[in-house]
């Protein structure tokens, strides 16, 4: 038996074309804009282009998994959904025919209005969005093109999540968890429609049996018939197991711009059996599963699993102001405009020794002379420094409970004794990794990998505080568990809310 897994690249046909090549099934997967190794390249929407690469590749059995789910992107870009959703589909359909060749299509419980249910593949359908329509649209036109249902598998199912995601963005399920993840910004979630979130792991053993035994053919659902939650539920579940307080607001009714069936709760008697007798993955073990690499003990107790990493500027200490100012101060002196927007390109992203170099040909000489001019200005609005809200507190807590730590900075250490000089509960700080300690700087993660070698104890859990794009690449080489402390205003606030990492305003939201 050989299989055609078109969409392998992404969320639901990664874990498919795995699971599959773990039980020596002969698959071959493409992928679409992503280079991936071992997978192919077709143009699904060339039809000769496609009968050209089946009629060569030979599979037995195509399973498609190519779909845009994302629904604000389906409401407003109908033509480029259609070309996705619908013509994928139908070409598919047309090839796989000619070539006698069974066709297993992944459909959507979104077929359904969701407001009888159970609905079975008998139930009326009634899709209430563009997402919904254009998935039904497509399995019309499979279906017409088809004279036999014997020869192909259509599977509604209802939203998928799993453990395999490269990005925590990728399902709709645990998109919620970094909602919950996010202490910066103010959430809303639906607490009206309820949602049976199934896990791919469940769905892609499934669908390998079936392809062995092809004992099923025309429309069938798969689901999980264990749970039903609403989207502010999940977010409860999330914070329950990442141990954190649930900052999002519930919306008790059907959101007014948004229309989403109720309950697609889903039915099926010939696939009951199975269920019944194949593990299903509960969504709490299955979440926990998705999160467990940000899973941690509380950081204000005595526990001797910890080792933290910590910035300085912008992390410990709110310095960034006066850091800029001070930049600004001498540069000037260069005829250099230095604004804050620019301070915050160069020093968030990379280190401004190179910036200079590279822009205004400094000589070694102009950058020690201008570095020297820099601190010498730092003197001067020193009083202007402060601690990060909340850091007394948790600076007392490491020294309280013994936990163990490494202040790692790019700042040197006059600058740093600047700091502990004009803020003493600095000075309770004893392990230090200082820019004159190592050679690279951050982005590198040279210094993070001097502060393990010097003050790591194989503590069970490594968290890592940071401010910066530049810190942040330095720690995730290091560590999963990464708190970034920004505010909505933050020049790459939409970048860095893409990271699967905890964000914070300040300390008072961890402690």
């Amino acid at each position: 038996m050989r299989v055609l897994l078109c969409g392998a690249s992404g969320l639901v046909g990664k874990t498919i074309y795995k699971l599959f090549k773990e039980n020596n099934i002969d698959i071959i997967g493409t992928y679409n804009t992503k280079s991936t190794e071992n997978l192919i390249h077709i143009d699904f929407l060339n039809i000769e282009d496609l009968e050209n690469k089946i009629l060569n590749l030979k599979p037995d059995i195509c399973i498609s998994c190519i779909a845009e789910r994302e629904n604000e992107k389906c409401e407003k870009y109908w033509d480029i959904i259609k070309k996705t959703n619908i013509d994928i589909a139908y070409n598919l359909s047309v090839i796989c025919k000619k070539l006698n060749i069974f066709l297993i299509h992944l459909s959507t419980d979104y077929v359904y209005d969701g407001i009888n249910p159970p609905f079975t593949p008998y139930s009326e359908t009634n899709p209430l969005q563009n997402y919904g329509i254009s998935k039904l649209i497509a399995e019309k036109r499979i279906i017409s093109h088809f004279n036999d249902n014997t020869k192909y598998l259509i599977l509604r199912i209802p939203v998928l999540y799993s453990d395999t995601q490269i990005n925590l963005n990728e399902s709709a399920v645990t998109i919620i968890a970094k909602k919950v993840m996010n202490k910066v910004e103010i959430f809303k979630e639906d607490d009206y429609s309820q949602r049976h979130p199934l896990f791919i792991n469940d769905f892609a053993l499934f669908l390998l049996k079936k392809c062995l035994t092809r004992d099923i053919y025309g429309i069938h659902c798969f689901y999980n018939p264990y749970d039903t939650y609403t989207k502010y539920q999940i977010a409860e579940l999330c914070s329950k197991i990442l141990n954190k307080n649930n900052n999002i607001i519930p919306i008790k009714q059907q959101p007014d711009n948004i229309l989403r069936p109720r309950d697609t709760y889903l039915y099926d008697d010939q696939i009951e059996l199975y269920i019944k007798h194949n593990q299903i993955t509960l969504l709490e073990n299955g979440l926990r599963l998705c999160l467990n690499k940000f899973i941690h003990p509380q950081i204000n107790n005595n526990n001797k699993d910890l080792f933290l990493l910590i910035d300085i500027d912008g992390t410990l200490v709110d310095s960034e102001i006066i850091q800029w100012k001070s930049y600004r101060d001498a540069l000037i002196e260069y005829n250099i405009d230095y604004d804050f927007d620019t301070f915050t390109k160069i020093c968030h992203n990379s280190d401004i020794k190179e910036y200079l170099f590279k822009n205004y040909n400094f000589s070694i000489e102009q950058y020690n002379d201008m570095k020297n001019k820099k601190k010498e200005y730092m003197k001067k609005y020193k009083n202007e420094l402060k601690l990060i809200d909340g850091c007394e507190n948790f600076i007392n807590n490491i020294i309280k409970n013994n936990i163990n730590y490494c202040v790692v900075t790019n700042s040197s250490r006059d600058t740093v004794e600047l700091y502990k000089n004009t803020i003493p509960e600095l000075n309770l700080l004893q392990n230090w990794i200082y820019r004159e300690n190592y050679n690279k700087p951050k982005p590198s993660s040279e210094c993070y990998e001097l502060a393990l070698k010097k003050y790591y104890l194989n503590e069970k859990y490594i968290i890592g505080f940071e401010n910066s794009i530049c810190g942040l690449k330095a720690l995730q080489n290091i560590t999963n568990i990464i708190y970034f402390v920004t505010y909505k205003n933050y020049l790459f606030y939409e970048d860095i809310k893409n990271e699967d990492i905890y964000l914070i305003k300040n300390f008072n939201d961890i402690l």
